[in-house]
C-alpha cells in the first residue's frame, strides 16, 4: 500500500480536524480563530476568538469559578491581563458535536468548550509547570480524558455544568471502543499493570501484571510532555492492547494480556499511537514522520513518511490530516495537507 498527499490546504494552522464525515475541516489559526474549511476548500470563519478570549480573560481573574489543577503565583485582579491568550489545539467530535480549544495563558492552559454553537466556557484547566493537556475523547465523545498531574482528569461534558471530574491515577492511559480508560499503572509493588476503569459504574478493575522485557525495551514511557514530549504509550482494539516501549511496539491479547506480537522500531524514536476510527490501521507518530501498520496482521504497511510531523484520520480511516514537519505538540502555525492511504 502507498501513502501519499492529495492535496495542500494551501494556508497555515496551528491545528486543524476532521468534522463531520470527514469531508469537512475546522482549522485553528495563528491568531486564535475558528475556520470551517469545506470539500472544495472555501474557507469559513466560524469564531473570531473573541468569546474565546473573554472566556479564559474571566477564568483568569477568578481560577473559583471552573475546574484547575496545580498551581502557579497569578497577579491580583486589580492588575489589567495581557490581552492575547495563545490558541494550541482544537478539538472536535461529531457524536456529541462539542468543539474544545486549548489556550495557554499566563502559565496556565485552559480547555475552552462549547457545543453546537452555544457560549464557550472553560471546562477544565492546569498549570504548564505540573502538566499538558493532552486529551483524549471516549468513542461516544460524552467525555474527555485530560492529562493532569497526577494522571487523567475525565471531564463528562453531558453532565451538570461545573460537576468535578473523576480523576483516574496511572502513568499512561487510553479510551477502549466500549468505552472504558485503560490505564498503564505501577502497583505497590513498582509492577506495571494494566487498570481498566469503568466511567458508568466507576468500577476500576486490575487486570495483571504486563509481561515485557524492559531490560531490552525499556519502560512503557509516561505520557507526561517534560518526560517523553507527551507521548501516548497505550491504545485499544476490540481484542488487542497496544503498548509502545522506546523501541517495541507490542500487541497483548485484551482478554488474556499474553503477548501476541512484538515489532521492533529500531532507531525511530517513536512518539505516540493513534488508532483509525475502523479499527483497522495504526499511526505511529516518530520525531522524524509517521507510520502507519496493519493492526490484524501487525506489519507496517508504509515506511516512515519524513514530510509530515503527524497524522490525524477521518472516519473511514484511509483518508489523513497532516501538519508539516517538526512536533506536533506546542507548534507553531504550519501547513496541512489531505492524504490517503491506498
Amino acid at each position: 500500500m502507498s501513502f501519499r498527499k492529495t492535496r495542500d490546504l494551501g494556508f497555515e494552522a496551528r491545528d486543524a480536524v476532521f468534522a463531520g464525515d470527514g469531508t469537512d475541516i475546522l482549522a485553528l489559526d495563528g491568531t486564535g480563530e475558528v475556520w470551517h474549511v469545506g470539500p472544495d476548500g472555501a474557507r469559513t470563519r466560524i469564531c473570531d476568538g473573541e468569546q474565546i478570549r473573554a472566556a479564559v480573560h474571566a477564568a483568569a481573574r477568578d481560577r473559583n469559578g471552573h475546574r484547575s489543577h496545580g498551581d502557579v503565583r497569578r497577579p491580583p485582579a486589580s492588575r489589567p491581563l495581557p490581552p492575547t491568550p495563545t490558541g494550541k489545539q482544537i478539538l472536535w467530535h461529531r457524536g456529541s458535536r462539542w468543539l474544545i480549544v486549548h489556550v495557554d495563558y499566563l502559565g496556565w492552559w485552559y480547555l475552552v468548550g462549547r457545543r453546537d454553537g452555544g457560549s464557550w466556557r472553560v471546562l477544565l484547566s492546569g498549570s504548564l509547570i505540573m502538566s499538558y493537556p493532552r486529551s483524549a475523547w471516549s468513542p461516544d465523545g460524552t467525555q474527555i480524558a485530560v492529562l493532569v498531574d497526577p494522571g487523567a482528569a475525565v471531564v463528562d461534558l453531558v453532565g451538570p455544568a461545573g460537576r468535578d471530574p473523576r480523576i483516574v491515577a496511572g502513568e499512561t492511559w487510553a479510551w477502549t471502543p466500549d468505552g472504558q480508560l485503560v490505564v498503564v499503572d505501577l502497583d505497590t509493588e513498582d509492577r506495571w499493570v494494566l487498570v481498566e476503569h469503568h466511567p458508568a459504574t466507576g468500577r476500576r478493575t486490575v487486570r495483571g501484571e504486563l509481561s515485557a522485557d524492559v531490560t531490552a525495551w525499556g519502560f512503557p514511557p509516561p505520557a507526561d510532555i517534560w518526560l517523553w514530549d507527551g507521548a501516548t504509550a497505550i491504545a485499544a482494539t476490540d481484542d488487542s492492547y497496544l503498548i509502545l516501549y522506546p523501541d517495541r511496539l507490542v500487541w497483548y491479547a485484551r482478554r488474556t494480556l499474553t503477548i501476541r506480537h512484538v515489532a521492533g522500531l529500531g532507531a525511530a524514536d517513536p512518539q505516540d499511537l493513534t488508532v483509525t476510527g475502523d479499527h483497522k490501521v495504526l499511526i505511529v507518530t516518530h520525531r522524524s514522520g509517521i507510520r502507519l501498520w496493519d493492526l490484524d496482521t501487525a506489519e507496517p504497511l508504509t515506511p516512515v513518511e519524513p514530510s509530515v510531523g503527524a497524522a490525524k484520520p477521518a472516519p473511514t480511516g484511509r483518508h489523513f490530516l497532516c501538519p508539516g514537519p517538526g512536533p506536533y505538540v506546542d507548534s507553531g502555525p504550519r501547513p496541512w495537507s489531505l492524504w490517503e492511504l491506498h
